[in-house]
């Protein structure tokens, strides 16, 4: 009996050891110790900002795009209150080296933006965005009719707040990304999505370095590292309607709307992060960073059926019987680590890149054992790649472009995956968003350092002057 306890015991240690080295050598891939890399940042500049812009939209003239600006790292590691500075929505123009700060209306309008994942429709020039700014009401999606001047070109005057949309799904400081559903399914109704980038409630109050915090919000704190070691899919995406002509749901003069988001898929992900949606509103692509990988979310209609796309062009696409349900059909793998995506008006996926995510700023904060790397190096230190320094508070980024090939049903996969522009991180430490514009110019942004960075988008050239309406996308 003896025995074949001891070797059960033994067993057990065994499995248990590979286990363990299964989880490092996985954990040291998709950290890319080794990785190395070719920079071509030479025509890069900062454009100052008062806070970082984590998330970034293309207007749709080839020349701006919109910035959600806040103190997002910051609200997660001290809480809202403690960011003196609010974010705004600021138009970048790129050609000409300008930023704008766009004026909001509204007596629904909130106090505090700290903004997160955006998403400018130029089918319904609604703007919605993830904002963190509220301790005492919780996490929100913020709705703005975009108000724009006469004449031509034509420009953002100012943001008009159509609602504030809450859950209690939404967890504490947990919810990432949005993007317009179907805008076609009734005039008085909005659709979103939106992702879950944190599992087990988000963090707690005040941040992840809040005191005081019960004892079940410390374990759940603690296991999110673990959790992400291990690539446990936990988050979820969520799918939010608002009523405009229904009290307290946003009609007119804007409002909360409590009772409206559910679980839009199935699906469970690591960490959903950026989101984006195919010109026709039938897929949505969610980047999963931990993973490294998009999936694939196509819509279905009212029977769990995929929604046809090829009469999606028409109105009646969006048929009382389309539930708006997401069902996974497919994922690839990318080249680097992502964070937000858009669609850009060629189909493709803009992606901004984090090829060395040892140096991101959420390793080198809630693992800084990991920032240090497999050979002994010191915690956070700047190590030669490329033949630049880089590190924590020094993490390279740039834009990876995927080309997607359509295999039927929308069950889309990647077909070439390419690095347009990658920065060394000296200007700006992490890239979370990069969005092109048709005069040849890319922006980037960051989660926790501010400004943007405009580049020059290799090989772009642009053909239009002026903007002349939206691209339908």
């Amino acid at each position: 009996m003896m025995e074949g306890a001891l070797f059960y015991l033994a067993l057990s240690a065994v499995l248990l050891a590979v286990a363990v080295s299964i989880v490092l050598r996985q954990t040291a891939q998709t950290l890319a110790y080794d990785k190395t890399l070719a920079f071509d940042d030479e025509s890069c500049a900062l454009l100052p900002l008062p806070t970082p812009a984590e998330d970034l939209s293309a207007l749709g003239d080839g020349h701006c795009v919109f910035a959600g600006g806040g103190a997002v790292w910051q609200t997660f590691m001290h809480g809202a209150a403690s960011v003196d500075q609010g974010g705004a929505v600021w138009l970048v123009n790129a050609t000409r080296g300008t930023v704008e700060e766009l004026k909001i209306t509204g007596e629904s309008a909130p106090e505090k933006l700290v903004l997160h994942g955006i998403y400018f429709s130029q089918l319904t020039r609604r703007l919605y965005a993830v904002n963190h700014g509220d301790e005492e009401k919780g996490e929100a999606v913020e709705v703005f009719d975009v108000v724009m001047g006469l004449g031509a070109p034509l420009r953002p005057l100012r943001l008009a707040h159509v609602a504030s949309v809450r859950s209690p799904l939404f967890g504490h400081l947990a919810l990432n990304d949005v993007v317009e559903g179907d805008p076609t399914a009734a005039a008085d109704v909005i659709e979103f999505y939106v992702s879950e980038w944190r599992p087990l409630g988000g963090f707690p109050v005040g941040g992840k370095h809040a005191k005081d915090v019960p004892f079940a919000v410390r374990v759940r704190r603690a296991l999110h590292v673990p959790l992400t070691l291990i690539k446990a899919p936990l988050t979820r995406v969520f799918r939010c309607t608002v009523s405009l002509s229904t009290p307290g749901g946003g009609g007119g003069g804007g409002g909360d709307d409590d009772g409206s988001c559910t679980v839009a898929s199935s699906a469970r992900f690591v960490g959903a992060n950026g989101l984006a949606v195919s010109k026709d509103r039938r897929t949505v692509f969610v980047s999963d960073p931990p993973a490294r990988t998009i999936r694939v979310l196509k819509r279905e209609d009212g029977s769990g059926k995929e929604a046809d796309s090829s009469s999606s062009s028409s109105s009646s696409s969006s048929s009382n019987t389309d539930s708006g349900r997401l069902q996974a059909v497919s994922q690839f793998r990318t080249k680097h680590v992502v964070d937000n995506i858009e669609m850009t008006a060629d189909g493709r996926l803009s992606a901004g890149s984090i090829p060395l995510p040892y140096t991101s700023g959420s390793v080198c904060e809630e693992a800084p054992a990991l920032a240090a790397g497999p050979r002994g190096r010191i915690k956070g230190a700047a190590v030669a790649v490329g033949g630049r320094e880089v590190g924590c508070g020094r993490s390279p980024g740039g834009q990876l472009v995927i080309s997607l090939i359509g295999t039927g049903g929308g069950a889309f996969r990647d077909g070439t995956q390419v690095d347009a522009r990658m920065h060394d991180g000296s200007l700006l430490s992490g890239v979370s968003s990069a969005i092109p514009v048709e005069s040849g110019k890319l922006i980037m942004g960051a989660p926790d350092h501010p400004g943007v960075l405009v580049c020059d988008n290799l090989g772009k050239r642009s053909r239009r002057r002026h903007y002349n309406g939206p691209n339908k996308n």
